[in-house]
Formats: structure tokens, C-alpha cells, sequence
């Protein structure tokens, strides 16, 4: 059967649809599983990348309000081919990639449609509706409604994620970035920024007590993060001037991010993209809860751990539109 999943458009939404993607084939050896989310053409070729560590996926695709002939030609093509059996609408909560042109779009091109998301229920219409996460009592993890979904429809979701190796990063050992450790210490990775939601970042002051404690027991320390991440961090000599630690901020692209992380023998970092990349190769990380509820979107086991704010905006965070 042929399949077409909706998810979100960043690097942990894709690592979130893995194990769903891996129970489908499971229950369905020749399954056809595509691909679409709200995107834009450069965050889109990361997800790509990303797709070529695993197995199982047909095809990704994206619509964007500000791309329209990218996303008319898009959807003439899903109209053109209804081929679809199953469509599978995941969101989390009321955000921008929440909108009802999922399920517009799943309905044009699918047999039949499960949604997670209820916020637009007077018009999307789903064959099976599950309760999102602000509707449920008490709260489901992120991965539950994975398996929520694929059980709506009688599917088998006895998953051991444990076992899993949800990518496969032996091709990247020649995409490792140049650098250089004087020492064998244990390698800890820092990922010093959350995507373009600041509300998610750990402040500079608090990176940088911890990478003296780190250096204080004698344990090897890098930096990653993006182009911004890496401007930012040039404001704050109290950090880059440190001669001990690895900055490889701004340096590295997706492929070469995830091998570093391959090396590492723990990831720390907020609730972003890469920490959750950490989860799918098995490398233990470390997350750093504010705003966001780990109990909706901390993915257990697999050496994973967390410590959760209490400040006053515990919980809090409602994604803006992306930069």
C-alpha cells in the first residue's frame, strides 16, 4: 500500500516520524511511504540529507505560502495521482504547520486520513481523529500518537526502540570536519542554539560555567551550532577564547554535524533538532527542557536523559512563524 505522512518541517519532526516509518514497514513490507511537510527549499534539502541514512522513504516534499508555483504545481500533482491508501496528518499543537491545508492536502490525494490535530475539527474532518496532545489527559508522549495512528488503523506497534538503529552513520566517517583533541578524554558536545526559537536557548552565561566544569574534570569539549549560532558566539570571548575546546560553530553542514555527534560520547543541548538526531544514532545526550514539556517531547530511552526548567515560563513556548 502507498502511504503519504504529514509532519512538521525540522530535523527532530523528521527523527519523530522514523520509528513510525519503520512500525508501517513492518506491518507492510511493500509499503510506499512519502513524505510532505510546510517547508521552504534550504530546510527541505536537510531533511533530504538526512533521508539518505535511512531506509524506507519514497519521497519528500514541501508546500510554502511564499513559494505558490512550487506549491500549485505540488498540488496539481497529488490531485492528478489520488494514489494514496493511507494519509496521516501529525501535529502536536496549534502552530503555524498545524493549519488546515493538511489535511486539504491528504484529503485530495488519500483514501483515507488519520489526524492528530483537532484544532480545526469543524472542517477537517478526519475518517479517524486523535486527540492532540492539549486535549488529552494525562499528556502523551510525542511518540505515542505514532502509535496511535497505526493502531487506529490495526496495526502491530511492538517497536523495540531500543534495538533500532534509526540511521546509519558508517557513510559519514570521510565527511568527519578536520580537528584535533590533545588528549583521550571523553568527548561532550554542546549544541549551543534551538533552530531560529530563541525561547528554547540555554543564555551564553550558563554555557560557559558549564564548559568550565567540564574542563575542570579533565573532559574534552566542542561547539556546533549554526551560522547564527556562530555570530553570537563571537560576542562572548569568555567562551571562544577557552584554547581547550573545539569550536565548530558555523563550520559544518548536516551530514558533518551528525558525524561529529557519532563521535561523541554525550550530546547536550536544548530541545532541538540535533539532541533528538542524537536519540536515532544511539548516542547518549543530555536536554535542556525550558519552555517546552519533556513529558509531550523528551523521546526516552536510548541512553536520553533531561533536566526541566521551573522558572515561570516552564511550558510556556508557542512557536512563532519560522525565520
Amino acid at each position: 500500500m502507498r502511504y503519504l505522512i504529514c509532519g512538521g518541517p525540522g530535523i527532530g519532526d523528521f527523527v519523530f516520524i522514523l520509528p513510525m516509518i519503520r512500525m508501517i514497514h513492518m506491518n507492510d513490507s511493500e509499503a510506499v511511504i512519502d513524505l510532505f511537510t510546510r517547508s521552504t527549499k534550504s530546510r527541505i534539502k536537510i531533511t533530504e540529507k538526512l533521508a539518505t541514512l535511512t531506509t524506507g522513504i519514497h519521497k519528500i516534499s514541501y508546500y510554502a505560502i511564499d513559494e505558490p508555483f512550487h506549491t500549485i504545481k505540488f498540488a496539481l500533482g497529488l490531485l492528478a495521482n489520488k494514489k494514496y491508501d493511507y494519509g496521516f496528518v501529525i501535529s502536536y499543537s496549534n502552530t503555524p504547520y498545524s493549519s488546515i491545508w493538511p489535511y486539504v492536502i491528504t484529503r485530495m490525494s488519500c483514501r483515507k486520513i488519520i489526524g492528530t490535530n483537532l484544532e480545526y475539527k469543524p472542517i477537517a474532518k478526519y475518517d479517524i481523529a486523535i486527540p492532540n496532545i492539549k486535549q488529552t489527559q494525562p499528556r502523551k508522549n510525542i511518540m505515542d500518537y505514532q502509535k496511535f495512528i497505526l493502531q487506529a488503523i490495526g496495526y502491530d506497534t511492538s517497536l523495540d526502540f531500543e534495538s533500532e538503529n534509526f540511521l546509519n552513520t558508517a557513510t559519514l566517517e570521510n565527511l568527519l570536519p578536520p580537528f584535533e583533541f590533545t588528549t583521550d578524554a571523553p568527548l561532550v558536545l554542546l549544541l549551543i542554539g534551538a533552530a531560529s526559537y530563541d525561547q528554547k536557548n540555554w543564555s551564553f552565561e550558563q554555557w560557559d560555567k558549564l564548559i568550565d566544569l567540564l574542563l575542570e574534570r579533565k573532559i574534552s569539549v566542542m561547539i556546533i551550532g549554526g551560522k547564527d549560532e556562530a555570530e553570537e558566539l563571537q560576542k562572548h570571548p569568555e567562551i571562544t577564547n577557552k584554547k581547550e575546546i573545539i569550536n565548530m560553530a558555523g563550520k559544518c553542514n548536516i551530514l558533518q554535524s551528525l558525524a561529529l555527534l557519532s563521535k561523541s560520547n554525550l550530546i547536550i543541548g536544548a530541545d532541538t533538532g540535533l539532541v533528538h538526531l542524537a536519540w536515532a544514532i544511539n548516542v547518549p545526550s543530555l536536554t535542556l527542557f525550558g519552555p517546552t514539556d519533556p513529558r509531550s517531547f523528551f523521546i526516552p530511552g536510548r541512553g536520553a536523559e533531561y533536566i526541566a526548567s521551573d522558572n515561570e515560563c516552564r511550558f510556556c513556548f508557542d512557536l512563532p512563524e519560522p525565520k
